[in-house]
């Protein structure tokens, strides 16, 4: 998408005075049908000149221009709006606007992983090497699953020995109480403790 420049006094200019409201309307819709297909050079089809606007006699409209010199007939029977570098974008500001569009494209692209138009040096287009096991299992034809470290098994002889305490416990929190406990409640401080304190108390 691109857009139309227009003075502030487009409007007035001289080559309006004599022209009437409609043939300056199709005028513009002209100028706008080369801004939206991008035709900076001016070009428009015959069948695009006369359909760009809702001008009821659009092929007079098109011969009064001709005679106003806003627009020239061209080969292949196609029109030319004279004047279309005064209402295009100019070069700097297309180049910035395709550079934009094409960074569009790249991140819609990148974000579905497709990374054919990311810049070469990006993360997403460096392939890691992967090295395969040729070692294969008769029996299922698939490759065995590489694996860069064994891993390593420690006996059960060798697992630490938890001892297992076989006194009371909190009835609250299960944790071991000491022989000289006299509630089966700890000393943990909270709510619940509490509660069962007083409730061994009554």
């Amino acid at each position: 998408m691109t857009w139309t420049r227009l003075d502030d006094r487009w409007s007035e200019l001289p080559v309006f005075e004599e022209m009437s409201f409609e043939d300056r309307w199709h005028y513009l819709a002209m100028i706008q049908r080369c801004s939206r297909a991008e035709a900076y050079d001016g070009v428009i089809r015959a069948v695009d000149a006369r359909r760009c606007s809702d001008h009821p006699d659009p092929a007079g409209a098109i011969a009064r221009l001709v005679e106003a010199h806003l627009i020239e007939i061209v080969a292949g029977g196609k029109y030319r709006v004279i004047h279309i570098d005064d209402h295009t974008p100019p070069p700097s500001v297309r180049k910035k606007t395709e550079a934009d569009r094409f960074r569009q494209r790249r991140k819609r692209a990148h974000d579905n992983d497709d990374h054919h138009l990311c810049k070469p040096d990006a993360d997403c287009r460096v392939t890691p090497t992967v090295t395969r096991d040729k070692t294969r299992d008769v029996r299922t034809g698939q490759d065995r699953p590489g694996r860069s470290e064994v891993p390593t098994i420690m006996p059960t002889t060798e697992w630490p020995v938890v001892p297992i305490h076989r006194g009371n416990v909190c009835d609250v929190c299960l944790m071991p109480l000491s022989a000289d406990c006299v509630l089966m409640i700890c000393e943990t401080d909270d709510e619940a403790h509490e509660e069962a304190r007083m409730r061994t108390a009554s």
